[in-house]
């Protein structure tokens, strides 16, 4: 795999495993817990990151298949795309964001569902990148709704960015469910 692929895959690696650290121990009690009427609770949290995984999944596939036909073999890229994103400062969520019909959490999902399914869809996901090994990530983009023109690997980074910004939100959400 190369430098970015492997980088990015570690990283994504690092912030699923403090996901599903973070509810481990949640109840089903715990789950639906909304600590305001228009925040999410852990369970519609869980639901909405496996929505975006999924749609996350459909593009990066149509990302390696772009690659293919336009011929963009051998990144040339070497540099770490991690902070490529800093400016918008993702994980640390200053602005609450509204996010898109397609991937707005369905009502009381059970947390170990969602669980299964996001283990489901990063076995996709590995897949998809193992596909892409040897092609041009770099050149290939698409817009994001809030972030703007984001080519592959920034796309792979957001997703990593994203589930860590909700898994800060478990967190606070349990802890004031605790109080």
């Amino acid at each position: 795999m190369n430098r970015t692929l492997s980088e990015l895959s570690e990283y994504l690696s690092e912030t699923r495993s403090a996901l599903f650290r973070s509810v481990a121990d949640v109840s089903p009690e715990m789950a639906s817990f909304r600590p305001e009427p228009e925040a999410w609770s852990v369970a519609e949290i869980m639901d909405h990151l496996c929505r975006v995984e999924r749609g996350t999944n459909i593009l990066l596939k149509r990302f390696v298949e772009q690659a293919r036909t336009a011929g963009l073999n051998q990144e040339d890229a070497t540099a770490s795309v991690l902070s490529s994103l800093d400016s918008f400062q993702v994980v640390e969520a200053p602005v609450r964001a509204k996010a898109p019909d397609r991937v707005r959490p369905a009502p009381h999902v059970p947390v170990a569902e969602s669980v299964e399914r996001l283990e489901q869809s990063r076995h996709e996901l590995l897949r998809v990148l193992d596909e892409a090994e040897g092609l041009a990530l770099s050149q290939v983009s698409f817009d994001h709704v809030f972030l703007g023109k984001l080519n592959g690997y920034q796309w792979i980074l957001v997703l990593g960015q994203h589930e860590a910004r909700h898994t800060r939100q478990i967190q606070r959400t349990k802890g004031q469910w605790s109080a």
